[in-house]
């Protein structure tokens, strides 16, 4: 069975200068490789690719933006976001715990409003396609980083939590803060928890019910 490959959308009305380069440096801190080849998709498009070990993962920059409101970055990790490849020998967890940090550190380099795991048939409902964001996320996404304001819109986090954007009775998993007071919110324990990923090492992470 082929595995989905799993991208993180990045929306932010305010970005930083030189995206590239801070991006690179962030991921070359957590342990990805410093070495990007580059693939230049159009004038607006540039996508690096770059390597955590032998796991590639590649990054896209919108400088136009003029598809999705604010869509500056797609992190795409591809296949390797999966329990099925959790081997003690292959640095797994590691690569998992380092992804995680990137999503969190990036959102806070970009001043993002939203952040969305996802995989490519959950585009149109993840990914917002117009101004409010807040009244354009039709399915909250398996891991979602969400700013103060954007909550403010969904009237707090369990405004967020509710149908149809939710369909479940249960709290999302677990919740942190992140040091821009966004929230990382990840909303089921599986796939995470099947290969024995319970914890993030950059952010507190606590059950969902204490938010809701």
């Amino acid at each position: 069975m082929s595995v989905d490959h799993l991208m993180a959308n990045f929306h932010a009305s305010n970005p930083p200068s030189e995206l590239v380069k801070s991006s690179k440096e962030t991921c070359t801190r957590l342990g990805f490789s410093n070495d990007w080849s580059e693939t230049e998709t159009s004038d607006e498009l540039h996508t690096y690719k770059t390597r955590f070990y032998n796991r590639t993962i590649s990054l896209t920059f919108d400088f136009g933006a003029e598809t999705e409101p604010n869509l500056v970055l797609l992190v795409n990790f591809r296949e390797h976001l999966s329990p099925s490849y959790w081997e003690k020998n292959n640095r797994y967890q590691e690569f998992f715990d380092a992804s995680i940090e990137l999503l969190c550190e990036l959102s806070i380099m970009f001043n993002s409003e939203y952040v969305g795991l996802l995989t490519e048939s959950e585009y149109n409902t993840i990914v917002p396609s117009d101004l409010p964001i807040s009244e354009h996320i039709n399915k909250v996404p398996r891991i979602g980083i969400y700013s103060e304001s954007l909550l403010q819109e969904f009237g707090g986090l369990a405004g967020l939590f509710k149908e149809p954007r939710w369909e479940y009775s249960q709290p999302p998993w677990r919740v942190g803060e992140l040091d821009n007071g966004s929230l990382l919110v990840i909303t089921h324990p599986r796939p995470w928890a099947d290969g024995g990923w319970t914890e993030s090492s950059y952010v507190d992470l606590r059950p969902g019910e204490e938010y809701i």
